[in-house]
């Protein structure tokens, strides 16, 4: 199984269970960060919409599908590291499962963007 499909159970797993996730972007120098779920998955988008609001009106669509040269990747992040992106008022105890979709490279071959989405959890994960 490729780096891609185990991310993608990942997001099919947040889908269904309608599970809180945290969304950060940084895209062209424009980054920012929300609270939603995801409500569509394929292999060629993801729609992730906030909670208050109607899709009709307010929607986020991810292309993920790989003509793009768009990747994701689950981000394993050991005990000493921190959250790999902005979360204000928000410690690293409070996100558990992360998938980062990297979009497509410039001719350089650098990311042109990229995406967090990660488990949020109301006040801090649960130690087993």
């Amino acid at each position: 199984m490729s780096s891609s499909d185990d991310a993608f159970e990942y997001l099919n797993n947040w889908k269904s269970g309608s599970i809180k996730l945290y969304m950060y972007w940084a895209i062209a120098g424009v980054s920012g960060h929300c609270e939603g779920i995801l409500t569509h998955v394929s292999t060629g988008e993801l729609h992730f919409s906030m909670e208050g609001f109607d899709p009709a009106d307010f929607l986020f669509v991810i292309n993920v599908h790989s003509t793009y040269g768009t990747s994701l990747r689950i981000l394993n992040l050991q005990p000493e590291e921190d959250v790999p992106f902005f979360a204000p008022r928000r410690g690293k105890e409070r996100f558990g499962r992360m998938v980062e979709i990297r979009l497509q490279r410039d001719a350089n071959g650098e990311y042109k963007g990229r995406i967090v989405l990660a488990e949020i959890f109301p006040t801090a994960s649960i130690t087993i």
